[in-house]
């Protein structure tokens, strides 16, 4: 190899963003992919690599270092760059982007369990500003804060889905650890663990999701019946 190419090597590998400190848990519920894209955005938000490094490594390269698929290391990428904290160049790689997306609201510090600002009551926030990840999860929190604010322009204090439904685990991961909040999909974390009887891995989750659906239903119902103008209770569509 040329003194020139092997300068041009060295040089590109110091570019690259080490991630020594990425540790993923097998055995949480929380998807590897899931936990590898946090963790890959919360190092890029905190600026803590070398201003030299602007490079991430190879999707190959990271899979062989964590021991896991390059399938997990590519959603991750894909997500990172979606919400614009990386960008790719074709024959280059892929780099971190010249500005990273806007923050989010510290919502356990600002908003209340209605999704409102503590300090300006009648001002509300939902989906991804509070720290909510997902479309789908963005468009619950969006429904949410909509039943909110009409309860409380009805003149009626706002009732809370349970906090065993995914709608419940919204509003809990907007509450919790104020001083290390992150943005989060919606995981069985956000959700009371299972309180019955042993169950193996797949068939608590499936149980967990079972008391979530009933829950909701029953939730609805009540919400409902409460408001004879508002028409019949949706109905819950079932696996």
């Amino acid at each position: 190899m040329s003194n020139k190419k092997s300068r041009l090597t060295k040089r590109r590998r110091r570019s690259i963003i080490g991630f020594e400190m990425i540790r993923l848990d097998r055995a949480a519920a929380e998807p590897l992919h899931q936990q590898l894209y946090r963790q890959i955005r919360d190092e890029l938000k905190s600026g803590s690599f070398d201003d030299g490094s602007s490079r991430l490594p190879s999707s190959r390269a990271l899979a062989v270092d964590l021991g896991i698929s390059r399938l997990t290391v590519n959603l991750a990428f894909s997500k990172l760059h979606a919400e614009g904290y990386i960008r790719s160049k074709t024959g280059s790689g892929t780099f971190v982007a010249d500005s990273l997306p806007e923050t989010f609201l510290n919502a356990p510090k600002l908003l209340d369990a209605t999704f409102q600002l503590k300090t300006e009551p009648g001002l509300y926030f939902a989906g991804q500003i509070t720290g909510t990840e997902g479309y789908v999860e963005s468009a619950a929190g969006g429904l949410l804060c909509a039943l909110f604010i009409a309860e409380r322009l009805a003149g009626r204090e706002p009732v809370l889905p349970p906090k065993t439904t995914a709608h419940g685990g919204l509003i809990t991961h907007l509450s919790r650890d104020a001083n290390g909040y992150q943005p989060s999909n919606i995981t069985f974390s956000h959700l009371p663990p299972w309180d019955g009887k042993r169950l193996q891995k797949r068939a608590k989750y499936a149980a967990i999701a079972e008391r979530a659906l009933a829950d909701l239903e029953s939730w609805i119902a009540t919400y409902f019946s409460a408001k004879p103008s508002s028409g019949a209770a949706p109905q819950i569509a079932r696996p």
